[in-house]
């Protein structure tokens, strides 16, 4: 159950710090290739984020130079990809990645998971930035579809991390609640214990609601804040 008085302890928090134009703020990219969007959001959890752009970007060029253009590649292309460079043991020796969906040793590879992720979107007819949008305009549709549901079964995603960020790498409006968010919260709010997933991302959401800003940018600008990078453009300050 969300509170108000806890929503409005973020809110002025927020404000304080990062000011109330979210012009002002860092903008994440995301990608307009349903391929590179899976890749990035499996592969980022619990790991540096250098290291997955390390992977995208080998990706990226692999398949450049095959002649195809990764930027537009699809769920069903990645599939393929997979099946043509080998399987999952070889895309994990051609990407130069051997993260794991967990730190048990004989844990599958993520190439597993990013491949059984394809499988569930292209399952659906899940192929462009917009068969994702158009999917997903609700929260409902978001959190209890069949390819939320089924994209959770997947080994080492059932905390539906990754499926969150997977919506908003392709522009559909969340937030991804995962260490830096909850510590986050959790700090501002002065809780002893952290607090859930599922309440940090709705108090985010409620205050991004308030403030009428995308929940993705704010989520960013968090997460930036949090992770100790610049957190607002140079040269400007949340009170000018």
């Amino acid at each position: 159950m969300i509170h108000e008085q806890d929503v409005q302890k973020l809110l002025n928090y927020i404000t304080s710090h990062f000011g109330i134009d979210p012009e002002r703020w860092f903008r994440p990219e995301g990608y307009q290739s349903i391929a590179l969007a899976i890749l990035d959001s499996i592969y980022s959890t619990g790991n540096r984020y250098t290291g997955v752009l390390n992977l995208v970007n080998r990706y990226r060029g692999l398949r450049a130079n095959e002649g195809s253009h990764p930027e537009a590649d699809t769920a069903t292309d990645l599939i393929e990809a997979f099946y043509r460079w080998g399987g999952v043991d070889e895309f994990v020796l051609k990407t130069n990645n051997r993260w794991r969906t967990s730190s048990q040793i004989h844990a599958p590879y993520k190439a597993y998971a990013a491949l059984e992720a394809a499988k569930v979107l292209a399952g659906h007819s899940i192929e462009s930035i917009s068969d994702v949008v158009g999917r997903f305009d609700s929260r409902e549709s978001r959190e209890h579809s069949d390819i939320a549901r089924e994209w959770l079964m997947i080994t080492g995603q059932s905390s539906a991390l990754t499926w969150s960020y997977f919506l908003m790498l392709v522009g559909v409006p969340g937030v991804k609640a995962d260490r830096m968010i909850v510590r986050f919260v959790t700090h501002v709010l002065e809780r002893p214990k952290e607090i859930s997933r599922h309440e940090a991302s709705r108090l985010i959401e409620e205050v991004a609601d308030i403030m009428c800003v995308n929940y993705i940018y704010l989520d960013h600008t968090i997460w930036r804040f949090q992770s100790g990078r610049p957190y607002l453009q140079e040269d400007s300050s949340p009170f000018e």
